[in-house]
């Protein structure tokens, strides 16, 4: 029996049952089905049959052995993620890279639909493009997402079943606004009305009265003609305080002033994630010319004639828009970012992994900003190690693994933290056996201990976020005291003593860890905010303006900020210092930028200004040079020393300058 024979037996015996179930109708429905299935099997099983004893007839037993042992290679393949991928040799089709580029397409559609409400906003056309830079969610988390599915899940995806939208939807922003209610329009008239002078006539003759002894006339009044001539001036009261009128010759010259209420208006005022947000602050701007501060400019509206009066009418007006002489900044918090990740079935461990997913498909993505990368500072102050020959011996190894792991600005806090631990007079220099995974002074090599304890002091010293004393207390602690902090306000003294109480009681310790190992540390450790600067080659005491701005060190960033009750933005430091000593440096950082002069790097001082470019052509921050790569600023992360070159690898470095008269 062949195949077509087999097909057409349980065609005809399928035909048979459907025949009587159409006889039958009162037949009970479950006792048909199990008849169908039955007849369904035996039809599979045959057919089957049919196919094998071909192939056998066609093929032999061993080409049949060949063929099923391809057929299950090819199923436990198609089970494999990219399993089209690798059944191609590695490459990708023609049809497979224009599928993959409409689906990146269709993520970085559903991006920028996300912030679009931004394009109609009023405002300075760069900044608007900066702000949508920011807010706009990175086309690759939605791409990241379906990758991990894919990769460390171990599905197989049908991109199609990912609708990019939705996936966007869990990190686009919402937009809030300030209606503004007081903006105000002034419009001044000024009425010009010429009085024709008349002809004059010759005096009528007035008789001399009999007796009279005077000769001449007698003047009665006042002459006409002088009350139209001569300079006289006159300021005339009017009803109205806004209306005023002169005279002068034949000429009166009326002014009236109005005020009207412009139309409300909504500002945008904050960008807002559920993750972070970006604030707006408003602007109220001066028209015409658009100032930041009142002036007393009009602008000409029209003229109208008629009769002996032309009237001239000019305006002036408030509005109020955002201000959009400042970078936006978008405020990050870290783990509630995180929070959506796993809400979407990632794991906690492997949020690292998916930082690098985004990364690799949106090469543009900001991963520091999201994961807490300490650049610029967070809470760093430079210092000077106060330490033993013993320790400063080892300098250029801890130079060299410091430049290694990334900690090379934080050297001298290094070796305040040997001359607690060792003093140096130990080989295992970092005391840092237990963090390679070793028993207590097992390490008997300087250069592994320094290799271990540096990768370990980098390692916390980025999930502490740069924070010196939750870095300190955590090399000693352990990586854990980071998240317990986190989970508990940050780092103080009675999380130090509770975590240590809470881990002896745990081990069955009488104590665990140095509860003041941060102070113990900072004994040989001294901080620069009184550091010592030159004033040669300035026009203004360096140190003095250093002074005033370590006033304000440690405090947070504010967008716009130009006085001490608001704190500062980066120009904004810069204007309030300055003009503490009698210098002008009003404005943004690109203003400031085009006030001070080129310094090639090797002439460069203290006090000279140092400029990047950090989301537009222009210069848009700027900070005061200090020396030894360090500069003092008001960035994202607060006012504090940050490093030149850590900068410059991050954002287009437009050089120093300096301030000349």
């Amino acid at each position: 029996m062949d195949s077509q024979d087999v097909g057409k037996q349980s065609a005809d015996q399928a035909a048979g049952i459907a025949k009587k179930v159409l006889n039958g109708g009162g037949k009970a429905a479950g006792k048909i089905g199990k008849k169908m299935m039955k007849m369904l099997y035996a039809f599979i099983k045959k057919l089957s049959i049919a196919i094998i004893k071909s192939l056998a007839a066609l093929l032999g037993p061993w080409g049949c052995l060949i063929f099923l042992a391809i057929v299950i290679v090819l199923v436990v393949i198609s089970a494999i993620p990219f399993a089209d991928w690798f059944m191609k040799g590695g490459t990708r089709s023609q049809s497979d890279i224009e599928a993959d580029i409409k689906y990146e397409q269709s993520f970085k559609t559903a991006a920028s639909k996300s912030v679009a409400e931004l394009n109609s906003i009023e405002a300075d056309p760069e900044w608007i493009a900066a702000l949508i830079n920011t807010a706009t969610p990175s086309w690759g988390i939605p791409a990241a997402l379906v990758r991990y599915q894919i990769l460390m899940n171990d599905k197989k995806v049908n991109l199609a079943d990912y609708d990019p939208e939705v996936i966007i939807n869990n990190f686009k922003p919402s937009f809030y606004y300030t209606t503004i209610s007081d903006d105000i329009k002034r419009t001044k008239k000024i009425k010009t009305c010429v009085v024709p002078t008349p002809t004059p006539r010759p005096p009528t003759p007035v008789p001399t009265p009999k007796g009279s002894s005077v000769p001449g006339h007698i003047v009665t009044g006042f002459n006409r003609a002088d009350s139209l001539g001569g300079n006289i001036s006159i300021s005339l009261a009017v009803a109205k305080p806004t209306e005023t009128t002169s005279v002068s010759g034949n000429t009166t010259i009326t002014e009236t002033i109005e005020e009207t209420m412009l139309p409300a208006h909504d500002v945008l005022s904050q960008v807002m994630f559920s993750y972070g947000s970006i604030e707006i602050n408003p602007l109220k701007r001066y028209y015409p010319g658009g100032d930041a501060n009142p002036n007393d400019k009009w602008e000409p509206s029209t003229t109208t004639t008629s009769g002996n009066c032309s009237t001239s009418t000019f305006i002036q007006y408030e509005k109020t828009t955002v201000d959009d002489r400042y970078t936006p900044n978008l405020d990050i918090n870290g783990p509630q970012f995180d929070s959506i990740f796993i809400a979407n079935g990632v794991k906690e461990k492997d949020i690292k992994l998916i930082y690098e997913f985004i990364k690799a498909a949106d090469p543009n993505w900001s991963q520091s900003q999201f994961s807490g990368d300490p650049m610029g500072g967070g809470g760093f102050i430079p210092g000077v190690a106060q330490v033993s020959e013993d320790v400063r011996r080892y300098e250029p190894l801890l130079r060299k693994y410091a430049e290694i792991y990334g900690v090379l600005d934080q050297l001298d806090l290094i070796m305040a933290l040997i001359m607690q631990e060792s003093g140096g007079r130990s080989l295992d220099v970092m005391q840092s056996s237990e963090s390679c995974g070793l028993p207590a002074n097992t390490i008997t090599d300087p250069v592994i201990s320094i290799d271990c304890g540096m990768k370990h002091f980098a390692k916390v010293f980025r999930s502490a976020g740069g924070d010196m004393n939750l870095t300190l207390q955590s090399y000693n602690f352990g990586g854990g005291f980071i998240a317990y902090c986190n989970t508990r306000g940050g780092y103080s003294k009675e999380n130090v003593i509770a975590f240590s109480e809470m881990w002896a009681a745990k081990k069955g310790w009488e104590r665990y860890g140095d509860i003041n190992y941060v102070e113990h540390v900072m004994r040989y450790y001294k901080q620069d905010v009184n550091m010592i600067v030159s004033s040669e080659g300035q026009i203004f005491d360096v140190q003095a303006a250093l002074n005033i701005m370590t006033q304000f060190l440690g405090m947070p960033y504010k967008w716009g900020g130009k006085t001490p009750k608001t704190s500062f933005d980066c120009s904004g430091l810069m204007a309030y210092t300055f003009g503490q000593l009698g210098i002008n440096m009003n404005g943004n950082a690109a203003t400031q930028y085009n006030k001070t002069y080129p310094i090639s790097a090797s002439d460069a001082r203290p006090g000279d200004l140092v400029f990047w470019s950090t989301y537009k052509v222009a210069a848009s921050h700027v900070g005061m040079y200090v020396g030894n790569d360090k500069f003092f600023n008001s960035n994202s992360k607060g006012i504090q020393y940050s490093s030149v070159s850590k900068w410059s690898n991050k954002y287009p470095f437009l050089g120093f300058r300096r301030i000349v008269r």
